[in-house]
């Protein structure tokens, strides 16, 4: 069930970036709940530190969006077992390469923002499929 929500946040989060290039605060707070509620692990403070370092680096030389690298950041750190971690990564990668040939097949340029939440979704959602295909 917590599954389900997390798939319906997802995808509004994504379809909400994709319309206005922006994400909202408060479903990103909602996913992490849903993970407290999961009762994932907490990750370690080093893995913290990495990512946060991470992303603020990627938010001021990459002008990556800050609502990405916290919807990233949620994901990566509370929703995802460690062990699927680099799987993900490999999925949000694949899923990010086919949305910017998209965005440059239709503006012809890459010159423009590309929202990212469709990527990191797509990578979840390729992590997930098997569970929900089984129902285990």
């Amino acid at each position: 069930m917590l599954l389900a929500f997390t798939v319906i946040i997802l995808t509004a989060i994504a379809i909400y970036d994709l319309r206005f290039h922006r994400i909202p605060n408060h479903l990103v707070i909602f996913l992490w709940v849903i993970a407290i509620v999961m009762r994932r692990p907490s990750p370690n403070a080093l893995l913290v530190v990495i990512f946060l370092t991470f992303g603020y680096l990627s938010w001021r030389f990459l002008k990556v969006g800050a609502g990405d690298i916290k919807l990233l950041l949620v994901v990566i750190l509370f929703l995802l077992p460690y062990h699927q971690t680099l799987l993900f990564l490999f999925n949000f990668a694949i899923s990010a390469l086919v949305l910017a040939a998209i965005y440059m097949a239709r503006f012809r340029t890459l010159r423009i923002a590309i929202p990212l939440a469709p990527a990191i979704s797509g990578g979840y959602f390729l992590i997930i499929w098997p569970f929900i295909v089984t129902g285990k």
